[in-house]
């Protein structure tokens, strides 16, 4: 039978691809996405999106109990099929100057995590005034995976400005998290000191090249431009595999 993974807030829909991946260590499954929509405009009409706060989620699928018992490959689990909401979470969070949080997530199945055992974690989105209109950060594109770091694009929509009779440019931000543990990472992008969101701005699904073994990632401007930007992804022991990208396998999760 289907089981619902996940439950997110009301007015959170998922729209873009769930990145599926997993560390060996502790072979604990994770289901990494945004949350947002675009509703294309028809004929004249511009483009919607979502007006309440959006999120970035990492969830951790522990009912995979079923699979166990039927695959050499073991995944960890829990017992439990209830259906995981943010309360059961981990809050991370960024400040004004886009520096992202680094809380520990202790995991629901270890000891000494009583009161605060987590199946993941989540991050909300900004809200900000675009001229005089309140737009939402939400993710309407597709995120990538490289290493232990899952990347997000964001968007937020611009405005034609009435006073002015001049438009408003869109903007978006570009997050690199731990992908287990929803963590900033320091220095992640070539060129900044400490673990900050970027302001690129850039348009459309992650991007990542690897040019003689070094990531780059794609930054696309609104008018089709390309640049790149270096990315220095943290190294550990064993590193995490990425499984793929899944929609209908999780289809329940929201």
């Amino acid at each position: 039978a289907t089981r619902k993974v996940f439950q997110t807030q009301a007015n959170q829909p998922i729209s873009s691809k769930i990145a599926v991946t997993y560390t060996p260590k502790d072979k604990r499954v994770m289901l990494n996405f945004g949350t947002g929509k675009r509703a294309a405009g028809y004929l004249d009409s511009q483009d919607e999106y979502m007006q309440a706060t959006q999120s970035l989620y990492g969830v951790w699928d522990s009912q995979l109990s079923a699979w166990n018992d039927k695959s050499n490959v073991k995944y960890r689990s829990l017992a439990s099929t209830a259906t995981v909401n943010r309360a059961a979470l981990t809050k991370q969070t960024m400040d004004n100057s886009n520096l992202l949080s680094q809380n520990e997530v202790c995991w629901a199945d270890l000891d000494g995590c009583m009161g605060k055992a987590s199946h993941g974690w989540y991050r909300d989105l900004r809200s900000e005034k675009v001229g005089t209109v309140l737009q939402y950060e939400q993710v309407v594109y597709n995120p990538a995976v490289y290493g232990k770091v899952v990347f997000f694009n964001t968007f937020i929509d611009g405005v034609s400005s009435v006073a002015t009779c001049e438009p408003i440019d869109s903007s978006g931000m570009t997050y690199g998290l731990e992908f287990a543990t929803g963590k900033g990472i320091n220095d992640l992008f070539v060129g900044s000191k400490g673990a900050y969101a970027m302001p690129y701005g850039s348009m459309g699904d992650v991007v990542i090249i690897v040019v003689d073994g070094k990531p780059y990632m794609q930054i696309k401007r609104k008018d089709g431009s390309l640049t790149y930007v270096g990315l220095n992804i943290p190294e550990d022991p064993v590193a995490p595999d990425f499984i793929g990208y899944k929609r209908l396998s999780w289809r329940e999760i929201f």
